[in-house]
């Protein structure tokens, strides 16, 4: 894999498009997602997106580089490239504001996703079918947070048939029946990525316009 130590923000956007791509190809696989109109589907593409793909690619970077992803900050920004510590975005192609500035904005919140995020899906290293129960949950909670109405109804339904199909798989394929404490850590991990994702929302003044980093 290529090391990156700068990634113009053009670059960075054509990756951001590649994976919006994989996004919508998840999405459009789930027949529940389907029940929703053209126009529905577009604002739960955008109200998800970006925390999901945040989400799956600190998860492939756990299960390529195991702690170093924690400890030196290795994170495979895509399938091809890589960046550790040291790395930055150069932000200058869109605007005058200082790279370190920009920067600053975010810093917090990636600390939080390396340690509350990567961490912990290092100690749990969630299966297949656990990845997509907790991308399953946390799309149609932020979505139906943020749409309310017809996506929380079926949202509803949609975690619950979740929930008893992650029971059968640890019953029948893991020969689990004490999962308990494990689900509680999984939901922990969802519950922060959530947290860290309105809080990147939240960010007011000109971090509006770098909602997507």
């Amino acid at each position: 894999m290529e090391v990156l130590e700068v990634l113009p923000v053009r670059q960075m956007f054509a990756i951001f498009e590649k994976q919006m791509i994989v996004v919508a190809e998840w999405l459009i696989q789930q027949p529940d997602f389907r029940l929703l109109d053209a126009t529905e589907r577009w604002q739960f593409f955008k109200c998800v997106w970006n925390m999901w793909r945040r989400f799956e690619r600190f998860e492939m970077s756990v299960k390529m580089f195991g702690m170093k992803t924690v400890n030196e900050k290795k994170f495979a920004i895509s399938n091809e490239q890589v960046i550790n510590v040291g790395f930055h975005i150069d932000f200058t192609e869109i605007t005058d504001i200082p790279n370190e500035k920009v920067q600053q904005m975010f810093r917090d919140s990636m600390v939080k996703l390396f340690h509350e995020v990567a961490k912990p899906l290092f100690e749990l290293r969630p299966s297949s079918v656990e990845m997509a129960y907790m991308l399953t949950q946390m799309s149609w909670q932020v979505a139906g947070k943020q749409m309310q109405g017809k996506v929380v109804e079926i949202g509803e339904r949609v975690c619950d048939e979740m929930a008893n199909n992650l029971h059968s798989y640890y019953l029948k394929e893991e020969m689990r029946s004490n999962y308990a404490g494990r689900l509680v850590r999984l939901m922990s991990v969802v519950n922060a990525v959530k947290k860290i994702h309105m809080e990147r929302r939240k960010n007011n003044g000109v971090g509006e316009n770098f909602r997507s980093f």
